[in-house]
């Protein structure tokens, strides 16, 4: 395994982007109860906070706790860097419809098409890539866990 490296978040205690680190891992392989031990050992990730709550927000709304998910992902765009705020408007979206609120669902998933429309523009100006995915972990398989 490839040995992680800490340059984009120095401040951060190794143990905590491990934490997080393994939550992401585990949520790839549909493991949300194994994310949900991981972000527990976190009780405040520094300048990773918004990525904690973005992990704890999908980890909710995969056990189906969309009120909670929403209330994790809405705390996450308060931090959260804004090339990943597409997914989390679409992923509150989503909650909001498995709540059975439609007007915000729609609204939801409007923004998402807005800032998923401003970060190609960005992208295509920059010349790089709309990020999809946090990128924390080391693929994993499930046999790993295992």
């Amino acid at each position: 395994m490839k040995p992680v490296e800490y340059i984009v978040f120095p401040e951060v205690a190794p143990l905590v982007f491990r934490h997080l680190q393994a939550a992401e891992g585990f949520l790839e392989l549909e493991l949300p109860d194994n994310a949900a031990q991981e972000l527990t050992q976190v009780p405040d990730a520094g300048s990773m906070e918004g990525i904690r709550h973005l992990l704890w927000g999908r980890t909710l709304k995969t056990q189906e706790f969309y009120p909670a998910a929403i209330d994790a992902l809405l705390e996450a765009l308060r931090y959260h860097p804004f090339e990943f705020s597409a997914e989390l408007w679409k992923t509150i979206g989503e909650c909001y419809e498995q709540t059975g609120q439609v007007t915000a669902a729609k609204q939801a998933a409007e923004q998402a098409e807005r800032v998923s429309h401003m970060n190609e523009i960005v992208a295509i100006f920059s010349c790089s890539q709309p990020r999809t995915h946090l990128g924390l972990s080391n693929r994993m398989s499930k046999a790993d866990v295992e």
